[in-house]
């Protein structure tokens, strides 16, 4: 009497996945049966990573939303800053020319009231370009940030996507499956929950 073993084994269990640890078995193929590589053998139970999953894809939109309103809004707020500015300057060139002539020609209060006139008129325009640029990098830091939040939700999307590939194991080569048993001397079955190792 001999006994059958093969010469070549692979050990199938659950997947190492991160934060997880709910494995239960929802499909085996049947102990004894030829497989071909590719065919699935092994299932578990992928609700808990789907919750995860549709509830990250749903930050995922609303990060996407949120950037798209940012950029609307910030814009709007910029070409706003830089009409400002454009209005300063006009005033500025207006004094301008209010100053130009003779100062012997002009009263001493004129010359006084132009010249405050021409100051003011310049640190409107120094102030108005100074809010442009602080709106443009106020809005830079707010889009980079919303869109490295965007990049971290998509790799968290990516990765629950394969956690969930990596539920349904496949074979990696022809052959034929055997179920160890654990050590009390059971076999798993469909409803098991077993632990990763």
């Amino acid at each position: 009497v001999g006994q059958l073993k093969a010469a070549v084994s692979v050990f199938i269990g659950p997947p190492p996945l991160r934060d997880f640890w709910n494995y239960t078995i929802t499909f085996m193929a049947p102990e004894g049966k030829s497989v071909k590589a590719g065919e699935m053998i092994l299932g578990f139970d992928t609700k808990e990573l789907m919750e995860r999953l549709a509830l990250k894809q749903s930050e995922l939109e609303t990060a996407k939303k949120e950037l798209e309103k940012i950029r609307l809004v910030e814009q709007e707020a910029r070409e706003t800053l830089t009409l400002e500015l454009a209005e300063a300057r006009v005033q500025e060139k207006k004094v301008q020319r209010k100053n130009i002539g003779p100062e012997e020609l002009q009263a001493a209060n004129d010359l006084k009231k132009n010249r405050m006139d021409l100051e003011l008129a310049g640190m409107r325009v120094r102030l108005a370009n100074s809010r442009v640029e602080n709106q443009t990098k106020k809005m830079r830091t707010q889009l980079h940030t919303q869109v490295s939040k965007i990049k971290e939700l998509e790799s968290q999307v990516s990765e629950l996507q394969q956690d969930i590939e990596q539920l349904n194991i496949k074979a990696l080569k022809d052959g034929i499956l055997a179920y160890k048993m654990d050590w009390r001397g059971r076999k798993k079955t469909v409803g098991t929950r077993c632990w990763f190792g």
